[in-house]
């Protein structure tokens, strides 16, 4: 097998903080509250299905898709967002859902509770009042949506604009253009990595990806994830100096000698490599 290619493994996007820094800036639209429809409520709302990356959804420790992050959008990740939104079915599903909580107030109450209807109707109006339902209708999107398309039309492909979220709200765009890589570094796949040292070696790497996650600081996801192996490095992380301070096995040395010898070059000093795939883990400190 050929050695593995280091590249980008997200394509560009724009920064979703800068792009609602410059929406409010520009065309004084506060995508916080923009005639009652919040900018983020809608993505996470109405465009889950238009996630792109990460390519695999969030799991529980069985490996099967956790519905409790269904409405969810992640740091580090992308979705695309079309150029209009079609409001014109809101209002009824709005309706539906509040319908179906209602029902589901009055099963309960009349399975819990001996009281009569009144009472019960009486407790439910109370619920409902002070239960919210979320926005009715995000018709009020398309403005946003217009100035969006006004601003970065360029960047369009097949009438959608990747936008990227980022760690933290302050994270900084450094260094980078206003629609570029969301990646600091470009980086290994970690699935070509294992391939390539069996291939070449006859070694099983398929540990890398857990000792990649025993060596590195982990919050939310831990799959499509970048991570570094630092050939000198004397700090935190994954180096030479503190997984000998875990009493790691012999083979783990063997793959980093390999690393060390196949990728990293007199003038670098660090690899990066790309979780590119899902597989189980949990933290064995």
């Amino acid at each position: 097998m050929n050695k593995p290619e280091v590249k980008y493994h997200v394509d560009k996007c724009l920064n979703v903080v800068e792009v609602l820094d410059r929406m409010k800036e520009k065309y004084n639209l506060d995508l916080y509250n923009h005639k009652g429809v919040k900018f983020y409520t809608f993505l996470e709302k109405k465009l889950m299905d238009n996630v792109v990356f990460p390519e695999t959804q969030f799991k529980d420790l069985y490996g099967q898709e956790d519905t409790r992050y269904n409405n969810f959008i992640g740091y580090s990740s992308v979705v695309e967002v079309p150029m209009h939104y079609d409001s014109s079915d809101d209002d009824a599903n709005f309706d539906r859902n509040k319908e179906e909580y209602i029902k589901k107030m009055t099963g309960y109450f009349n399975y819990k509770h001996d009281k009569s209807e009144t009472e019960i109707k009486e407790h439910i109006d109370e619920c409902v009042k002070y239960t919210n339902f979320g926005t009715k209708n995000f018709e009020a999107v398309n403005e946003i949506l217009k100035a969006l398309h006004e601003e970065y039309s360029q960047y369009y492909i097949d009438g959608k604009i990747r936008l990227w979220y980022p760690r933290d709200d302050w994270e900084p765009w450094e260094n980078k253009e206003e629609y570029d890589y969301p990646e600091d570094e470009k980086s290994y796949k970690l699935s070509e990595l294992v391939t390539y040292f069996d291939d070449k070696y006859g070694f099983d790497a398929t540990d890398l990806h857990d000792w990649l996650l025993d060596y590195n600081f982990i919050e939310g996801r831990h799959w499509e994830t970048t991570h570094e192996f630092y050939h000198n490095g004397q700090g935190s992380g994954f180096t030479k100096t503190n997984f000998r301070k875990k009493n790691a096995p012999e083979s783990l040395e063997h793959v980093l000698n390999i690393l060390e010898k196949d990728f990293i070059d007199e003038e670098s000093d660090a690899i990066t490599i790309f979780i590119d795939y899902y597989k189980e883990y949990s933290d064995r400190d």
